[in-house]
C-alpha cells in the first residue's frame, strides 16, 4: 500500500488552504514513493538527484517546479553525496481560492492547475516546468515559506501575495516553453495531447467531431476512444471541463455577468451553463459567486476586517 503523507491539517493549511516547507539540507538516497493528502509543488532550487513521480522519472541539477495532485504518487531521490534544496509547497483546492492573475498568464496556470470547484475527474499529464535560473523562484518560495511560519503582521496576505507572483513567473515560464509534460507511451499519445492543447487554447470556440477528427488525421470513433484513454474522458466532457475550469475564475475574480461568463467560456445557452456548472461543481454559478464574494465592509465584523486571520475573505 502507497504511503499517504498529511498536510491538510498544517496550520497555514486551516487558514488559507496554503502551506509551505524548506527542506535546505535535502538528502534522500532510496526512492520511496508516496502520495500526499493535497496538491503538491516541488521546488527544487538547487542540487542534483532524480525525481521519480508516477511512472516516470526526471533529473534534476537545477531550478525545477514539479505539480503533484492527489492521488499521485512521488519520490525524489539525490544523488550520492548530494545535498538537494527543497520548498514543498502544498495547495488545498477545496479550502484556497486562486488569485487574480493577469489573462494571458490565468488560461496557462488554469490548464494544469485546477479551481477549488472542479471535482478531481480526468487523468492529468503530468506537469514540470524549468528554469534557467534560480533567482525569481526561489526568492518567492523561500519568502512564502517565511511569512506562512513566523507570526508577523500581515502574514497571510503577504503570503498569498508571494504565491499569486509564483504562479505568474510558473504562467510565463510555461509560455515561453519551459513547461514538460509527462512523456509518451506512443506516437498516438503525443497526437491526442497535441488536440488537447488546441483545445486548451480555444475552449470558448464551437467544436464540431468531424473537425477534430480532420486535425488529428484518425476517424471519429477511433478518436474518441483513443482520447477517452489518453485523458479518462471524452472529448465534449474535456471541453466543458475547461470551460467550468475558466467560468469559475471569472465568477471569482470579473464583475461580468453569469450570461457574459457563459457566453465568454463557449456557452451559447445559459440554462445549459448554468446545468453544467451544477453538474461539475455542486453548486450553481450564483451560489458559487455569493461564498467567493466579500460582504460588503459595513456587514463585516469588527474583528474579521481585512488583513486579520480570522477573516475569510482576506483572501
Amino acid at each position: 500500500m502507497v504511503q499517504i503523507v498529511t498536510k491538510a491539517n498544517l496550520p497555514a493549511m486551516e487558514r488559507l488552504g496554503l502551506a509551505a516547507e524548506y527542506y535546505p539540507d535535502y538528502r534522500n538516497e532510496r526512492i520511496q514513493m508516496h502520495g500526499i493528502d493535497v496538491m503538491l509543488f516541488s521546488v527544487v532550487l538547487s542540487g542534483r538527484g532524480i525525481h521519480y513521480q508516477q511512472q516516470e522519472r526526471w533529473r534534476e541539477e537545477g531550478c525545477s517546479v514539479t505539480v503533484t495532485r492527489c492521488g499521485e504518487t512521488h519520490s525524489i531521490v539525490s544523488l550520492p553525496g548530494e545535498k538537494m534544496r527543497i520548498v514543498n509547497i502544498y495547495l488545498d483546492n477545496r479550502r484556497f481560492l486562486m488569485p487574480e492573475l493577469p489573462e494571458e498568464l490565468a488560461e496557462a496556470v488554469t490548464a494544469f492547475l485546477p479551481p477549488a470547484a472542479i471535482r478531481p475527474g480526468r487523468r492529468n499529464p503530468l506537469v514540470r516546468i524549468t528554469f534557467p535560473e534560480s533567482g525569481v523562484i526561489e526568492f518567492l518560495a523561500t519568502g512564502l515559506v517565511r511569512e506562512l511560519n513566523e507570526s508577523r503582521p500581515g502574514m497571510d496576505q503577504a503570503a498569498l501575495d508571494y504565491f499569486r507572483l509564483f504562479l505568474v513567473e510558473c504562467g510565463r515560464r510555461a509560455i515561453q516553453g519551459g513547461l514538460t509534460l509527462g512523456a509518451y507511451s506512443c506516437a498516438g499519445d503525443r497526437r491526442v495531447d497535441q488536440l488537447c492543447r488546441f483545445l486548451n487554447a480555444t475552449y470558448p470556440r464551437r467544436h464540431t467531431l468531424e473537425e477534430l477528427a480532420a486535425m488529428s488525421r484518425w476517424q471519429k470513433n477511433y478518436l474518441c476512444r483513443r482520447f477517452r484513454e489518453y485523458t479518462g474522458m471524452t472529448i465534449f466532457a474535456y471541453l466543458h471541463d475547461l470551460r467550468i475550469r475558466n467560468a469559475v475564475r471569472l465568477l471569482s475574480h470579473s464583475g461580468k455577468t453569469i450570461a457574459e461568463i457563459a457566453e465568454c467560456c463557449g456557452f451559447s445557452d445559459v440554462n445549459y451553463f448554468n446545468r453544467i456548472f451544477r453538474r461539475l461543481t455542486g453548486s450553481s454559478p450564483a451560489q458559487y459567486r455569493s461564498r467567493r464574494t466579500p460582504p460588503p465592509l459595513s456587514a463585516r465584523p469588527d474583528n474579521q476586517s481585512p488583513g486579520k486571520p480570522g477573516g475569510r475573505w482576506t483572501k
